[in-house]
C-alpha cells in the first residue's frame, strides 16, 4: 500500500538548488528538476559576486547595517544578522569546493557595490555566477546520491488534499507534476520533499536582466497549493541593464560603478547627484528612479555608464565579460560610454518561509530568489542575493529530517484531459505573453500609481481567464505552462502593490509619496 523513503525532489538547478542537493544528499536520494538544460539560469548570469566582511577594515556589524539601512525598515533583523554572520564561512566552503574568487597580492580581491559602505564583494572576474554554479554543478553531476532530470518542467505541487475529495486541516506535500518536454508527458513524481529553487519572475516584465525561464514557476506553485506569498510588490530594477537591440539582458555590473564609473545623460552630465548624495553609489532604487526620471524629462531611450577613464588593459582584467560582450555589439567602451537603462531584475518577495526554507505545506521548502525569508526588506543590498542562495540552503540541509509519514504507493495522475492540440493556437499565447509583460512594464514599474495599478489589475483578469482557457483545453505546452505561471505571479504582484499604501524602498507609488511609520510586509 506505501512506498518507502522516496527522493528529495529539487526543482531548479542554479546555485540554491545545487548547494542544497550537495548538502542533503549525504543523508538522502535527491533528483533534481531543471526545465531546460544545466547550463542555464539566472545564477549563471550573476556577474557582481557574493558579499561577505572579510577585510581588516570592515565587520559583520557594518555589514548588517548597510543591510538594514538598504532595506528601509522592512528587514528582519534577526534573519540579516543570522545570514551576514554566515557569510565567512560560506565563502570558505565555496573556496573548498573549488570556486577560483579572483585574488589580488594573495588576498581576495574585493570590489564595493552600490550601498556597501565597505569593499566585500568577492567574485571571479564579472563572472562569479557562473564560476560558482559550474564548481557545484560538476560536483552535483558526479554525485552517486543526485540524479538530475534536464527538460523536465514542474507544473503543480501534488499534497494530501489530491487524495481526499474533501479538505482536511492536515496537509503535506507529496511531491509534483512533472513534463517531460521530449516526450510531451506528464508524470507524477514522489518525493519525501520538494524543495523550489526556480529563482524570480524578471520575465513578467519587458525588459528583464533575467534569464528566458525566470517566469516566477515555483511561487506560483505554492501559491495554487495554499502557500502564502509575501512582499512581490518589491522587484528590484537594476539600473544599468546594456540597451542594444541585439541584446536584451545583459548586465552591466554595478562594480563597474564601484570602482569609479559615472552615469551621465545625453549632455554627458553626471546626473545622479541631482538626486541624492551618495550619486552613483546610492542604493539600486534610488539610482533606478534617478534615471527614470532623468529619461521622462529628456524623451531620450537610454543614459550612459562611462567607464573611458580606464584603460583598456584594466577594463580587460577586471571586467573581462562586459567588455568583450558590449565589443562583439560594436561598443568600445574604453572610447565609448555604454547606453544602459534599468531593467527587471530581482525579486525581495516571493513564498513565505522561515529561516531553514520551510512554507506553510508540511514538506515543501522554498529557497534563494523564489523564498521570501525577510532578508532584504524593500531593497535588496547588492550582492546579498549568492550568500542568501547559499545561507538557506546550507541551513535547509542542517534541518533535513526523515518525516515519520507513509506515501502511497500510486500518487493521483495528472487530472487536466487534454483535447486540442493546436499549433496556430501557439501564436496568441506568445502574443498573450506579451501583453502581460507589457502591461507590468508600463503600470508595474519604477515609479507607479494607483490608477495605473488598478488598470493593470483589470487588465490581468482576462487574461488570466484566457491562460487558464489553454492550460485546461490544449494539449500540454512549455509555453502554456508559463503563461499561466506568469499571468498568476503578475496579478499577485499587482494585489501586493495595490496593498501597499506607502512609498517604501524599491516601491514608489505617486500617490503614496511618504513611508508609514510602521513597517509591515504584505501578505496574501
Amino acid at each position: 500500500m506505501f512506498m518507502k523513503n522516496p527522493p528529495i525532489v529539487i526543482v531548479g538547478t542554479g546555485i540554491a538548488g545545487l548547494y542544497y542537493a550537495l548538502k542533503v544528499a549525504s543523508k538522502h536520494s535527491v533528483v533534481m528538476v531543471s526545465k531546460t538544460k544545466l547550463n542555464l539560469g539566472n545564477s549563471l548570469m550573476a556577474q557582481g559576486g557574493i558579499a561577505a566582511a572579510i577585510a581588516k577594515d570592515d565587520s559583520i556589524e557594518n555589514h548588517i547595517q548597510d543591510t538594514l539601512t538598504a532595506g528601509a525598515g522592512l528587514c528582519r533583523k534577526e534573519v540579516v544578522e543570522e545570514v551576514v554572520s554566515m557569510g565567512p564561512q560560506l565563502i570558505d566552503e565555496l573556496a573548498k569546493v573549488g570556486v577560483p574568487f579572483t585574488t589580488s597580492n594573495q588576498e581576495f580581491s574585493l570590489h564595493r557595490e552600490g550601498g556597501h559602505s565597505a569593499r566585500r564583494i568577492l567574485h571571479v572576474d564579472d563572472a562569479t555566477g557562473a564560476a560558482i554554479h559550474n564548481s557545484l554543478l560538476s560536483k552535483a553531476i558526479a554525485h552517486p546520491n543526485i540524479e538530475m532530470l534536464e527538460d523536465h518542467m514542474a507544473i503543480d505541487i501534488i499534497h494530501e488534499q489530491h487524495l481526499n475529495k474533501t479538505p482536511t486541516p492536515k496537509n503535506r506535500c507529496l511531491g509534483i507534476y512533472v513534463l517531460d518536454i521530449k516526450k510531451a508527458e506528464v508524470k507524477s513524481l514522489p518525493a519525501i520533499q520538494v524543495a523550489l529553487a526556480t529563482g524570480g519572475i524578471g520575465k513578467t516584465y519587458l525588459y528583464t536582466s533575467n534569464w528566458s525561464g525566470a517566469t516566477g514557476d515555483g511561487i506560483a506553485m505554492a501559491w495554487r497549493a495554499g502557500c502564502r506569498i509575501a512582499n512581490l510588490e518589491f522587484m528590484q530594477f537594476h539600473p544599468t541593464c546594456l540597451y542594444h537591440p541585439n541584446e536584451r539582458n545583459f548586465l552591466i555590473s554595478e562594480a563597474l560603478r564601484g570602482e569609479g564609473g559615472r552615469l551621465i545623460n545625453d549632455e554627458g552630465e553626471n546626473f545622479t547627484l541631482k538626486y541624492n548624495s551618495l550619486g552613483d553609489l546610492a542604493p539600486r532604487d534610488i539610482v533606478a528612479r534617478a534615471i527614470d526620471a532623468e529619461l521622462k524629462k529628456s524623451g531620450k531611450e537610454c543614459v550612459y555608464l562611462d567607464v573611458t577613464m580606464f584603460s583598456k588593459e584594466y577594463l580587460l582584467k577586471r571586467f573581462p565579460s562586459i567588455f568583450k560582450r558590449c565589443l562583439s555589439l560594436g561598443i568600445e567602451i574604453d572610447k565609448e560610454p555604454i547606453p544602459v537603462v534599468p531593467a527587471a531584475h530581482y525579486l525581495c518577495g516571493g513564498v513565505l518561509a522561515n529561516t531553514h526554507g520551510q512554507t506553510d505545506l508540511e514538506g515543501l521548502l522554498a529557497l534563494g530568489e523564489t523564498a521570501f525569508t525577510g532578508l532584504h526588506g524593500a531593497n535588496r543590498l547588492a550582492s546579498n542575493s549568492l550568500l542568501e542562495c547559499l545561507a538557506y540552503s546550507y541551513n535547509s540541509a542542517k534541518h533535513f529530517s526523515f518525516p515519520a509519514f507513509e506515501w502511497p504507493k500510486e500518487l493521483p495522475s495528472y487530472p487536466m484531459k487534454f483535447n486540442k492540440n493546436d499549433e496556430d493556437e501557439m501564436t496568441v499565447i506568445n502574443h498573450l505573453w506579451d501583453e502581460v509583460r507589457r502591461i507590468m512594464w508600463n503600470y508595474v514599474g519604477i515609479v507607479r500609481t494607483t490608477k495605473r495599478l488598478q488598470r493593470a489589475q483589470l487588465r490581468l483578469v482576462n487574461l488570466m481567464e484566457e491562460a487558464d482557457e489553454y492550460y485546461r483545453n490544449f494539449h500540454i505546452h512549455p509555453d502554456i505552462i508559463e503563461l499561466r505561471n506568469i499571468a498568476t505571479v503578475a496579478d499577485l504582484t499587482v494585489k501586493c502593490a495595490l496593498a501597499r499604501k506607502e512609498s517604501r524602498g524599491i516601491h514608489f507609488n505617486l500617490d503614496y509619496p511618504e513611508k508609514l511609520k510602521v513597517a509591515e510586509d504584505t501578505l496574501f
